[in-house]
């Protein structure tokens, strides 16, 4: 009867370990997407501009008549996982993401983009509204901009949990997407 009621116990008890665990996991892409909120707007009110840790030029408007795309700017950009699916954020981190100034810890989950462009300049990422809207902005409104993704997949089943944010729209949109 005891091993019985311990294999119930187990079997409610399991699930919901593993959920809790993963949303714990989950915490760490929303802080960094945080961080790096509140570091592109304290690189805005330095430089009137937002980073852009990507270095597309058609993004940041450097280049003339190119949308620019989101690019292959992933950090960290090697994915490979140690045993607890962690990687090293400052392993090589590239000059464009120090000029933004983020420092998560030093393992990390989560692979982290994030792109800006200047006014005029419409954001080309892809989705439902590849845009972000900003064509449906007044022009006036068509200011400088932002866009950031954290991406991992947390338990390696091939489903990627992503967070994004812009400064374009409220909020971080959480999407699973299989890869």
């Amino acid at each position: 009867m005891v091993v019985v009621i311990i294999g119930i116990l187990t079997a409610i008890a399991m699930p919901l370990y593993s959920r809790s665990k993963y949303r714990s996991f989950a915490l760490e892409g929303s802080e960094v997407l945080g961080r790096i909120t509140a570091a592109q707007e304290g690189y805005r009110a330095t430089f009137n501009m937002y980073a852009d840790t990507s270095n597309d030029h058609g993004l940041s408007g450097s280049a003339n008549g190119t949308l620019g795309a989101l690019g292959n700017n992933w950090w960290p950009a090697q994915m490979t996982r140690d045993a607890d699916g962690q990687v090293d954020f400052y392993n090589n981190l590239p000059a464009s993401w120090n000029q933004l100034g983020v420092r998560p810890r030093q393992r990390v989950r989560y692979s982290y983009q994030s792109i800006a462009g200047r006014p005029g300049v419409a954001p080309a990422v892809g989705g439902a509204t590849p845009d972000l809207g900003y064509s449906l902005l007044p022009t006036a409104q068509r200011g400088s901009w932002f866009y950031a993704i954290a991406t991992g997949d947390l338990d390696r089943d091939g489903t990627f949990s992503r967070f994004e944010l812009s400064s374009l729209a409220p909020g971080i949109r959480i999407t699973d997407e299989v890869e």
